[in-house]
């Protein structure tokens, strides 16, 4: 029986994968909305969507169902892998390069992770299997866009020898270190998880620290992230204990990195009784 709950869950977490592309099938403006997304700009949506209509109604019609049959299980997974095929076959005027399927379908998979599923998106997120760029300067005819990838082929490289694999992606060792990849997915995972989080500015000693041999003292420290553990309900400033990240900057002999630090509120000093011979001192 757990087993075939899981199995549901799965099947129907498919369908509501599709649910943001049904919507936009449904209008031409909505349509021409998910193009501009997309970073595709036409002034009437091509008729090269209708296509998708009929294949991805037929999954989306699974997503409000409360419980899926043995029998309908096998029949959404057909409709997924037919509303799959359905945007492979889709091509867009002006698409020279074919660039559209894949696209699409990255699209819906990694926008669904993040919309339903915030704590496996960053996650991947920060695993360098899913990737969110903005493309601030698009080829010609293109509008500016965000470009989400799912780098299936990478799972494996990833699972074999992960560490390799995670100095690539984040340039470990290099003057180009994604650092602020890191912060921006490790705030997203911990803020998925409802954990309090939030970037901070640095000054005083610790950024004249941070600053000290850096090759571009303007950007050393900028914007740390700063995890909450304990914090006081009536000030904030007065009581609040946690861990900071932060990034470190490249110097004439250590290329950039990142440091993982305790931070508390400047001047807290409380004791706690704990026995009668036994204070804790903080």
């Amino acid at each position: 029986m757990a087993t075939q709950d899981i199995v549901t869950d799965l099947a129907q977490q498919l369908a509501l994968a599709f649910l943001r592309l049904g919507a936009a099938l449904e209008t031409p403006e909505g349509k021409s909305d998910l193009l501009r997304e997309l970073g595709w700009d036409f002034p009437t949506a091509p008729a090269e969507l209708d296509t998708l209509v009929a294949p991805v109604a037929a999954i989306t019609a699974f997503a409000d169902l409360e419980e899926l049959t043995d029998e309908q299980i096998p029949e959404l997974l057909a409709a997924a892998a037919g509303a799959f095929a359905a945007i492979a076959n889709t091509s867009l005027p002006g698409d020279v390069n074919g660039e559209f399927p894949a696209q699409l379908a990255d699209f819906i998979v990694v926008r669904y992770f993040f919309d339903q599923q915030p704590v496996w998106g960053f996650l991947l997120l920060l695993l360098g299997i899913v990737s969110v760029e903005q493309i601030s300067t698009p080829p010609s005819g293109r509008l500016p866009y965000v470009a989400y990838s799912f780098a299936y082929a990478q799972i494996p490289n990833l699972l074999s020898d992960p560490l390799p694999f995670l100095k690539t992606q984040y340039g470990w060792g290099n003057s180009d270190f994604k650092g602020d990849l890191l912060l921006g997915g490790m705030e997203g995972f911990l803020d998925a998880w409802q954990l309090r989080v939030h970037r901070g500015a640095l000054g005083g000693p610790f950024l004249a620290q941070l600053q000290q041999g850096a090759l571009s003292p303007s950007t050393a420290g900028a914007s740390p992230l700063w995890l909450v553990l304990v914090e006081s309900t009536p000030d904030p400033s007065a009581l609040n204990m946690g861990m900071g990240l932060y990034l470190l900057p490249e110097t004439a002999s250590a290329r950039p990195g990142f440091a993982l630090l305790p931070v508390a509120s400047a001047g807290f000093n409380q004791e706690l009784d704990l026995g009668e011979n036994l204070t804790l001192s903080l």
